[in-house]
């Protein structure tokens, strides 16, 4: 657990911002989900609207995965707090849409969304694969 976390924070200082999603291949741009906000399941449906428009579509955009796979980890995290009952099996909707994004275009922030999507649903062997696959991606920062 030790080196996944300074995995993350070796990426989070190595990767420029130029790596990170690049904007939608759609005419608007897409919100950021809102993540410090409780929905009920009606202010959820339309949180995730934009989303799921824009992979009906296009199948292919990366940016769309990753906003859905974030908003329905919110959910799965706030389901376990019992605040949102309606979330069930949102946790395995957020590892398939965030492992969607990652197939689509490996960037640092859909990588680590999905490896905390893989240690809620317990996926141990897929996290431990992902946190070794980041690790390689890893540039090492000399040492002054």
């Amino acid at each position: 657990m030790a080196r996944a976390m300074l995995v993350m924070m070796l990426l989070a200082v190595a990767v420029p911002p130029a790596l990170a999603l690049g904007p939608a291949p759609v005419a608007q741009p897409l919100p950021s989900f809102d993540t410090t906000r409780y929905y009920d399941q009606a202010r959820f449906d339309a949180a995730i609207a934009p989303y799921t428009q824009a992979i009906a579509r296009n199948a292919n955009d990366a940016r769309a995965h990753y906003w859905l796979g974030v908003a329905y980890l919110h959910m799965a995290r706030l389901r376990v707090l019992r605040l949102a009952p309606f979330a069930r099996g949102f946790d395995a909707r957020a590892v398939a849409s965030l492992e969607q994004s990652v197939r689509l275009q490996p960037a640092t922030e859909a990588i680590l969304a999905l490896m905390e999507a893989y240690a809620m649903v317990g996926a141990v062997a897929k996290y431990n694969a992902l946190t070794e696959r980041v690790s390689s991606m890893a540039q090492p920062v000399p040492i002054k």
